[in-house]
């Protein structure tokens, strides 16, 4: 683990070294949260690094958690863009098989979504999305349950 680990760092000082070709930034956040009624308190800090190398998009997220206890996670999402066509994967490194993929088309109005989780269960979810404005018209079908699916009706509307 701590050699994958030692490879993406030095993948994301490699595209450092590119310059021009590629962008990199960090964007840090911290939350603490304490609830006066259970007196329970929640504390997190998160680093966020983009690189873009167009059309190919990769996020790098390290979150630390404080507090109750200690734990991390890094993900990685990487995205890849072509016209009307989206493809895009995110794995958390710290876990073995914790991945998920999505493939997407976009078409206004019609969207079109295939989420698949990659953790060895052979899972999956298709949405099928119809905007027309103010109205949306969504379906979801669950490849794990036996069912149906869930058909949704949403406005929006803003004054």
């Amino acid at each position: 683990m701590k050699k994958g680990i030692i490879g993406i760092l030095l993948v994301v000082l490699l595209a450092f070294s590119v310059g021009s070709v590629a962008i990199a930034g960090f964007d840090l956040s911290g939350e603490f949260t304490y609830d006066m009624d259970t007196e329970a308190t929640d504390g997190s800090t998160e680093i966020v690094s983009n690189l873009d190398l167009k059309p190919l998009d990769l996020t790098f997220t390290w979150n630390r958690v404080w507090l109750p206890s200690t734990s991390d996670s890094l993900k990685l999402n990487a995205e890849l863009t072509a016209g009307i066509f989206a493809l895009n994967y995110e794995r958390e490194l710290l876990e073995s098989d914790a991945g998920e993929a999505t493939l997407s088309l976009t078409k206004e109005p019609l969207g079109i979504e295939y989420v698949r989780s990659l953790d060895g269960v052979d899972s999956g979810t298709i949405t099928v999305t119809l905007t027309v404005t103010p109205l949306t018209l969504e379906y979801v079908n669950d490849f794990d349950e036996d069912a149906s699916g869930t058909i949704k009706l949403s406005f929006e509307k803003s004054f």
